[in-house]
């Protein structure tokens, strides 16, 4: 066996049969597992203390493989997919991602973790939002509409803390109950614009731009449809209704407190349509027909709709079509495609016309033509829930059943092994010739690149799970994942944390949100 062939490294020291129709491989590079059609590869620091595999021992359900800087012991658990979907629900709670109903990543400070207020807090919610919806969706569990009407409440609170109707703001810090410092940097290399509010306790981050915006389309319109009754669903339909009022009154732009167009929340055929803007055209303009689009369908007020043609006019329809960027490699960031799927996903659950549809249709294919390499849930998934098509599904249960259960981004490395090799079939638009599965890099965001080779943080930043949340829900509403074929509540979900456990960040202690209504 070659690197041609899929091992991951070819400078073998030892061969030890499995305990289930395995084999495993020590070499000089890490230890690997030879199954049936698949390899699957353990080094340091994630799996291993070193890498210069000395010898292995095999258990009944553990492997033990002894290396130059000590021993690594990889244990075997059963799980299923709705196993793991609970085990990291859980995990929100007890390592304390959460605050204020917002979600966090977490980083290591003087050995303590500490919640990341970072530059899109409302971004890094809105999935948790949305899995939270489908998951009610799918389940009527009480508990996950409670969590989906937090996470809801605290986006709404974006809107409401800044004191311009419909202006989003990036963050909100407590210069009380926050651990972490306000950053300093804010979009392109400028400075970070933090706002104080009348009463002192809060300060909010602004310069929003596009990322914000179409989360909170995204998330909060699945939330609408899925999960908000009563008065959510009305304060949904204001909160929807308000942002694209103001984006609309500003001529496609967000207007800061400085009373000018933030770095990147522009949606004008001024800055589209001319060389400045250019690269920007597509999913940018994707973006803004799905803010018209939702609007429409969600208030049923006419200027939305007037809107959404007044872009047709200009051309942003046939725009969307080459939206997804692949020459040169300098224009190409993975965040963009993160904000296409969310506005496909927007947009296209509210077309009906036959043309409309035909050219976002094209547009979506294209896009996944590109992505589908990279086996990733939210471009597989979002192809087939939108499309009705094949979309892969199969390689993005495996990415899913990948998944590291601890979320801690360790070092990794992986551009020396004898296995990247464009996988058949397929072919690399972008940077990488092959993905690599999740337990081999880290748990990383839709914004990111699948196809890195090298990174991690040392164990210093552990990431929130809830892409991983956010894709078994939106699966499972849409048929792509099935139910478990068990009832077993062992391999279903995990054991309740006991009463006040916790692992990661201390609690937040701070003021309360306020009440929103």
């Amino acid at each position: 066996m070659k690197g041609e062939d899929g091992l991951p490294y070819e400078n073998t020291t030892v061969l030890k049969k499995g305990f289930d129709n395995d084999i495993w491989i020590g070499t000089t590079k890490g230890a690997v597992r030879m199954l049936d059609g698949e390899w699957q590869y353990f080094a340091a620091d994630h799996w291993l203390p070193g890498n210069n595999v000395h010898d292995i021992a095999v258990g009944k359900d553990e492997v033990i493989v002894v290396t130059d800087a000590g021993i690594g012991i990889i244990k075997y658990e059963p799980f299923t997919l709705r196993k793991k979907v609970d085990h990291y629900e859980q995990m929100i709670n007890t390592w304390g991602f959460k605050r204020l109903g917002f979600i966090h990543t977490l980083y290591k400070k003087d050995g303590k973790w500490i919640r990341e207020i970072s530059d899109n807090d409302g971004g890094h919610t809105a999935p948790y939002l949305a899995a939270m919806s489908f998951k009610y969706a799918v389940t009527g569990d009480e508990e996950a509409r409670r969590e989906a009407v937090d996470a809801f409440k605290a986006m709404l609170w974006l809107e409401r803390i800044t004191p311009i109707d419909g202006y989003v703001a990036r963050a909100i810090y407590s210069p009380v109950g926050d651990e972490d410092k306000m950053s300093l940097h804010g979009s392109g290399g400028l400075p970070a614009k933090w706002h104080k509010t009348k009463d002192g306790k809060w300060y909010w981050k602004g310069d929003t731009s596009s990322d914000e915006i179409i989360a909170h389309f995204f998330s909060v319109t699945i939330f609408y449809e899925l999960a908000a009754e009563g008065k959510d669903k009305e304060m949904a339909r204001e909160h929807i209704q308000r942002i694209a009022s103001y984006i609309m009154d500003n001529g496609w732009m967000l207007i800061g407190m400085d009373g000018k167009p933030t770095r990147w929340g522009r949606w004008n055929p001024e800055y589209l349509l001319r060389p400045y803007g250019y690269h920007d055209r597509g999913v940018n303009g994707l973006e803004a027909l799905a803010f018209m689009r939702a609007a429409y369908s969600v208030t049923g007020d006419k200027k939305y709709e007037e809107g959404y043609q007044q872009l047709v006019k200009w051309g942003y329809r046939e725009n969307t079509i080459r939206q997804k960027n692949t020459f040169p490699p300098a224009d190409i960031a993975p965040w963009d495609d993160d904000l296409a799927y969310q506005a496909y996903y927007t947009l296209m659950r509210y077309i009906k016309d036959p043309v409309d549809l035909s050219a976002y249709m094209r547009s979506l294919a294209r896009t996944w033509e590109v992505k589908r390499i990279e086996h990733y849930p939210l471009y597989n998934f979002g192809y087939g829930a939108i499309s009705g098509n094949d979309c892969e599904q199969e390689q993005s249960a495996k990415f899913l059943r990948d998944y590291q259960l601890d979320c801690i981004l360790y070092n990794y490395r992986n551009s020396y092994r004898d296995d990247l090799f464009i996988p058949k079939g397929y072919r690399s638009y972008e940077t990488g010739t092959r993905p690599l599965s999740p337990r081999e890099t880290e748990v990383s965001r839709s914004s990111r690149t699948f196809m890195t080779y090298d990174g991690g943080s040392n164990g210093n930043v552990v990431r929130e799970p809830t892409d991983f949340i956010l894709f078994y829900w939106l699966g499972r509403y849409h048929g792509l994942i099935g139910a478990p074929g068990t009832t077993d509540v062992k391999l279903t979900s995990v054991k309740p944390p006991k009463k006040g456990e916790h692992f990661g960040a201390e609690p937040y202690n701070g003021p309360k949100r306020p009440k929103l209504y």
